[in-house]
């Protein structure tokens, strides 16, 4: 009894083992196969294309967002500017160093600064 039950697990492995073979050489399965194969990773459209192109999107979505928060900040600080005269003027101080007639304007330069300007 132990020697029919070893035969019929040999078999049922022989079986199995010639049903796979089979399965895996059926011509349907084989194309498909490699249709899967070539879609993944040889065509144009190929799954890791997509993943490239989906990181692209990604990183110029978020240089889209960060430039539109530049936009808007600058349109709140032009706007600022436009209805605002001492806003006007600070602006102008700051960056152009543009002055009143009673004003003495003193520029400090720290040496690191003109060592860097001279490099």
């Amino acid at each position: 009894m132990n020697q029919d039950n070893t035969e019929n697990k040999t078999s049922n492995s022989k079986l199995i083992q010639v049903l796979l073979k089979k399965l895996f050489w059926h011509k349907y399965f084989l194309i498909s196969f490699l249709f899967l194969v070539w879609m993944i990773f040889f065509d144009t459209n190929s799954i890791l294309t997509h993943y490239d192109l989906q990181k692209q999107i990604n990183k110029y979505q978020s240089e889209k967002n960060a430039l539109e928060k530049k936009i808007e900040e600058s349109e709140t600080k032009y706007t600022s500017l436009k209805n605002d005269k001492e806003a006007r003027e600070r602006y102008a101080r700051e960056n152009y160093f543009m002055k009143k007639d009673n004003e003495d304007i003193i520029i400090v330069t720290y040496e690191q600064d003109s060592l860097k300007k001279q490099n």
